[in-house]
């Protein structure tokens, strides 16, 4: 299954990252995965079960064919989807603290904004 946010072939597909175009949502895909593991040497590694691939596309079919939505480790913080890639998110935008749509924490009685990291992203999709 290809990830919800990811619209319908025929369509234009833009990557969030480098703004390049694909005109279906799995070689936008691949393209992702491409971006994960760019500096690593052009292999590509399975991040559930560490099979290594020097193809992106053979690392993508292999995860659409062995590995399913339980296995996927990365969750999107703001909806239910979870994701194969950290590329496949991005982080939640800096909202200035006190706002309504801010995910403020209390400390010790005062509103501060919540940390960034893990928990903190959300799909390309939200």
């Amino acid at each position: 299954m290809v990830v919800a946010f990811l619209a319908e072939e025929g369509i234009n597909h833009e990557c969030k990252l480098c703004n390049q175009m694909f005109d279906s949502p799995a070689k936008l895909l691949c393209h992702l995965i491409e971006h994960s593991f760019e500096g690593m040497g052009g292999t590509f590694k399975c991040p559930v079960c560490f099979t290594v691939f020097v193809q992106a596309n053979k690392l993508q079919q292999h995860i659409f064919a062995v590995h399913g939505q339980e296995d996927k480790i990365y969750d999107c913080s703001q909806c239910p989807q979870k994701f194969f890639f950290q590329t496949e998110l991005q982080p939640l935008p800096v909202m200035a603290v006190g706002r309504p749509d801010s995910m403020d924490v209390e400390v010790e009685g005062v509103l501060q904004p919540a940390p960034a990291g893990p928990g903190r992203d959300m799909c390309l999709g939200c």
